[in-house]
């Protein structure tokens, strides 16, 4: 362990020794789980088998099959055309030139942006495609070609089918992030590998995209780049909604992530813009960044996911984390 890591690691679990040592009370001790045997669970003795994540660590690209390629493209007008966009394939309507230039510029530097913001490095060539369409309804109509589970976002992607698709029916920023968000969830399969927690993998993407730009990426500056979110969630805090703490929102499944209980007082789900904002937090902060990029690293290295690992790489309690977190975002 390097020493910048053994800093960001070791002032937390001394105090949590020392709490122990000095209280007769029990005191909850962050276990880091990276270490646990390969299992999809673990039966304990004292309730009932806890489920492991599973390893990460960097995977190839995939290249997209031609029949699920051929699928969507049933729903571009007359099959679209192929063109360049930086290392991906781009099957497009779209007929603006200056934007089509913007997007292969930000592809292309994609890789090399990934590497100097989140310190991993993609492995291996991208083999993926996207399909860009250019108006909405047929986009929406390729949405709703099979269950309708598609429906209300501006873009998808899938890193184990190869492929991104979204619209270009909307201003041309938000086009630019759009795609650089989408290409950053396939680009998390050649860094660090797959499944990542729903928060990590919005929040890893966001810190890309919300920076994309015509004259390439900006540097992260607090809220620039996404200044309609950080008004939406600074409203809610000041207003006093019901809005995740970081431990929560860190705990959450897929099953549970951007998802309102029916029987919830809480009608809104915050999840999306607290994962930007709390990553975007992570990678500013000067005393948090080089922490945070070492629990990345362990990841890719093949670590498991789990919260305690988490808690001990940022040196941080998560109470005191969230408080300072809500005040930098308020500020």
């Amino acid at each position: 362990m390097d020493a910048q890591r053994a800093t960001c690691r070791g002032s937390l679990a001394l105090g949590l020794l020392l709490a122990v040592a000095c209280s007769s009370d029990p005191v909850a001790i962050p276990v880091d789980r990276s270490a646990e045997k390969t299992e999809e669970s673990a039966q304990s003795e004292s309730g009932p088998a806890r489920i492991l994540t599973p390893p990460l660590g960097p995977k190839p690209s995939v290249e997209a099959e031609p029949e699920l390629l051929e699928s969507i493209r049933t729903f571009l007008p007359n099959g679209g055309r192929r063109v360049s966009c930086g290392p991906y394939s781009l099957w497009t309507d779209v007929r603006d030139p200056s934007l089509l230039v913007a997007l292969d510029v930000l592809a292309s530097r994609l890789d090399t942006e990934y590497q100097a913001r989140l310190g991993l490095t993609p492995q291996g060539p991208s083999r993926e495609t996207i399909v860009l369409f250019a108006n909405l309804r047929d986009f929406q109509r390729w949405e709703s070609a099979d269950d309708g589970s598609r429906r209300g976002y501006a873009g998808h992607s899938s890193a184990s089918e190869g492929v991104a698709v979204l619209h270009a029916d909307r201003p041309p920023e938000d086009v630019l992030a759009t795609t650089i968000h989408e290409l950053a969830h396939l680009v998390h399969r050649r860094a660090l590998g797959s499944p990542l927690p729903r928060w990590l993998s919005e929040g890893l993407a966001d810190a890309l995209a919300d920076s994309a730009s015509g004259e390439g990426f900006l540097p992260l500056d607090s809220v620039v780049g996404d200044e309609g979110g950080a008004r939406r969630l600074q409203s809610a805090l000041r207003a006093g909604h019901a809005v995740p703490s970081l431990a929560e929102l860190v705990a959450k499944g897929p099953a549970s992530f951007d998802r309102v209980s029916p029987n919830s007082e809480v009608r809104t789900s915050y999840d999306y813009e607290l994962s930007a904002f709390f990553v975007r937090f992570l990678l500013v902060q000067p005393d948090l960044v080089e922490c945070f990029k070492g629990f990345l690293a362990e990841l890719a290295a093949g670590g498991r996911w789990s919260e305690d690992s988490l808690w001990l790489h940022l040196d941080q309690h998560p109470e005191e984390l969230d408080e300072r977190f809500r005040r930098w975002l308020l500020e």
